[in-house]
């Protein structure tokens, strides 16, 4: 088993955070996860989040700045996986940031891209982890107004 480098943006906009839906056959659980994807030999993480986020939803995007790097092992659809994934601050434009939902084009599989309240990002499954810990930490859930 390989280890897989991955690189994910945060798109956070009007106390909403954008998250890919993913449903595990396994264990019949809904989660999310930062759109993103894997990167490609040679290719720096910055680049290829831009590459990954403007093929698989169609909008142009800027990084802001690099956040955190995760380490996980985890099961999906009853593989095994580890995943190191670098993540960074993404801008979308204007436009974008009206759209409910995003259809999320990764080649041989279409997910769906949602807004998630940061209300209820205690209470699902988001990945990477850390990126949870840091919302948490980052908001005041008393001043948060859905």
């Amino acid at each position: 088993m390989k280890i897989r480098v991955t690189t994910r943006g945060l798109v956070e906009y009007e106390n909403k955070v954008l998250a890919v839906e993913a449903y595990d056959q396994e264990t019949k659980e809904t989660f999310y996860y930062l759109p993103g994807g894997g990167i490609e030999f040679k290719e720096p993480s910055e680049d290829a989040l831009v590459r990954r986020l403007e093929q698989e939803m169609g909008v142009e995007v800027t990084i802001r700045k690099p956040l955190l790097v995760d380490e996980e092992v985890f099961r999906f659809n009853g593989n095994e996986f580890h995943q190191v994934s670098f993540v960074y601050e993404v801008k979308l434009p204007q436009h974008a940031y009206l759209k409910n939902e995003f259809i999320i084009d990764e080649g041989r599989l279409k997910t769906k891209g949602v807004w998630l309240s940061i209300l209820d990002i205690e209470h699902i499954k988001l990945y990477p982890s850390k990126v949870k810990d840091y919302l948490l930490s980052k908001y005041d859930m008393g001043d948060v107004v859905a």
